[in-house]
């Protein structure tokens, strides 16, 4: 069942205002090229979008967004009719406000499912599918979501009488973007526990993880060469029997900190992840803190 927002649940607005105009220059030029140059290895192109649509917004929201689709999002096809829709827990509602507003278009709903509420942002109708299209066409970096586009992009095709090309650039994942931020957004997973260690002046010593699970390891083995240039002989992405997927995992505090330097400077911006930072945070005063994003903090020895 599929209801309007409950005014009444907490508001993060004013928090994701402040990051409205975030925007990667780099990504601008890119987009500023003729189509034929924007084809090239690590960049995204939004040329069509900003031409069909006269978008004036950040360009980096567009980049944030394929990524968090990438994770969440569902291109969905039913009955030869086509739609599209992102799923969050109830805690990130609000994210989805967020890209309403810098889209222009698009629903924010609430569904129940058996066992939880989630958040839905949903698009409905021709005109906002071909802007969807425009969007992502092209700039799609997983298997797996590649595939579920062009499925839906011919049945669009064939739904509306249409002929719109699939398009396939060379996009090579990269720390320049945020991409792998957004992603993490909506598949990550970060864990902080205390270890008794008499070693240490404390007593005790902080573990931290880093996980991000898929049904498809190639993702993982991609975001593994971007975050270790020297993985040596450790398999950072294990096959995990009890659901028949694939995990990437992080421990190594140097490469804990290369990641949290990214994500620095590239923030994350869902409450799920860092309302948990910010959990964490309290389990010793031993360590340090790093702002991570929106005020919330992850932490390292």
């Amino acid at each position: 069942m599929l209801e309007p927002h409950n005014n009444n649940i907490r508001s993060c607005h004013s928090m994701i205002n402040k990051n409205k105009n975030m925007s990667n220059q780099q990504e601008i030029n890119k987009v500023n090229l003729k189509p034929s140059e924007t084809t090239r290895e690590n960049s995204f192109n939004f040329f069509n979008y900003i031409q069909y649509t006269k978008w004036c917004g950040p360009v980096a929201f567009l980049g944030w967004f394929i990524g968090f689709t990438e994770g969440d999002g569902s291109f969905i096809v039913s009955k030869e009719k086509v739609y599209f829709e992102i799923t969050q827990s109830m805690v990130d509602l609000d994210i989805f406000y967020h890209i309403k507003d810098q889209l222009g278009f698009g629903k924010v709903l609430i569904r129940d499912e058996p066992e939880r509420r989630v958040g839905v942002f949903y698009v409905s109708g021709k005109e906002n599918f071909t802007r969807l299209i425009h969007i992502f066409n092209g700039n799609l970096i997983t298997l797996h979501r590649k595939t579920q586009f062009l499925n839906w992009l011919t049945a669009y095709n064939k739904l509306y009488h249409e002929s719109m090309l699939h398009k396939e650039f060379k996009i090579k994942l990269s720390l320049d973007t945020s991409w792998l931020s957004d992603f993490i957004d909506a598949e990550g997973s970060f864990s902080a526990r205390l270890k008794d260690d008499k070693i240490t002046k404390t007593g005790k010593t902080v573990l931290t993880d880093f996980t991000i699970a898929q049904k498809d390891p190639t993702i993982l083995h991609d975001i593994k060469s971007i975050l270790i240039s020297n993985p040596g002989t450790k398999k950072y992405v294990t096959h995990d029997k009890s659901w028949d997927g694939w995990r990437f995992s992080l421990s190594n505090k140097n490469l804990l900190i290369k990641l949290i330097d990214y994500l620095n400077a590239h923030p994350l911006k869902t409450i799920k992840l860092t309302d948990y930072f910010k959990r964490q945070s309290r389990c010793s005063r031993h360590l340090r803190w790093l702002n991570l994003s929106w005020g919330s903090y992850i932490l390292y020895e």
